[in-house]
């Protein structure tokens, strides 16, 4: 509560003078409209961007090639997709440009995400974030914490799986979150949503669309592939997957 407090009065005190402040506040005052629908939107705040020269608005999810758009959407000088996460000062945020979420619900924006199987999205994270890291990381500790269990690089799928379907998406880490959680699809309206597995032929159609221009176009060259790490017992792993994440395969149209 103090720190809401503290943080509320920063805004307030730094609005007058500038306008991404002023949008911070409104973010912060508007959060429990958003989060009170499970939808991740302090979160969003930092991964909502503003395409350059086309003006259209798009949401960014972990583990649905987001290295991918935000190497499309950085300047030309950028051309190592590896530096886009730690150059993303040079993206514009919608916060930036004195927004917020609420202001997008009028209709009168372009929108765009992508989206991605629930099944092979929980295989990448599960493999790239916690099973055997290097590090106990943040994600082994909110297990550990909320399960009551000990700490362990070795965590089983059905454990991680657990986690996910006992918590609230707005306690988990966004690799894991359910994409529905990370876009807000529910209350914001998306008007077109991609899929990573057909992106090659999406990022034509938001160009278009007018969404993307041809140089956003001719910079999709890098998507990240994640290894393929079979579950044992996979079948049976991926349906826990589908129950748990059963409203983002409904949302989002996939079988």
């Amino acid at each position: 509560m103090l720190k809401d407090t503290l943080t509320n009065l920063r805004y307030s005190l730094a609005s007058p003078f500038s306008q991404v402040y002023s949008a911070k506040k409104r973010w912060f005052q508007e959060r429990n409209e958003w989060e009170s629908l499970g939808i991740a939107q302090t979160d969003m705040r930092r991964k909502t961007y503003v395409v350059s020269r086309t003006g259209a608005v798009c949401v960014t999810v972990s583990k649905c090639a987001n290295t991918t758009l935000k190497f499309m959407l950085h300047p030309a000088h950028i051309n190592d997709p590896r530096s886009v996460h730690t150059e993303d000062h040079f993206l514009t945020r919608l916060v930036d440009t004195g927004r917020t979420l609420n202001d997008l619900l009028d209709g009168s924006e372009r929108i765009f995400a992508f989206a991605r199987h629930p099944v092979t999205r929980f295989s990448s994270a599960y493999f790239t974030k916690i099973f055997n890291v290097r590090n106990i990381n943040y994600i082994v500790s909110d297990i550990s914490a909320h399960l009551g269990i000990p700490k362990s690089a070795t965590y089983t799928p059905e454990i991680v799986l657990e986690y996910i379907n006992t918590s609230s998406p707005l306690d988990m880490d966004e690799h894991i979150r359910p994409q529905w959680a990370c876009t807000g699809i529910e209350k914001l309206t998306i008007n077109f949503v991609g899929r990573v597995e057909t992106m090659q032929y999406d990022v034509i159609i938001l160009l278009e669309m007018g969404y993307l221009d041809v140089d956003h176009v001719q910079r999709f060259k890098h998507l990240n592939r994640s290894g393929k790490h079979p579950f044992p017992n996979k079948e049976r792993i991926d349906r826990i997957i589908r129950d748990v994440y059963a409203k983002d395969l409904e949302l989002f149209g996939y079988d």
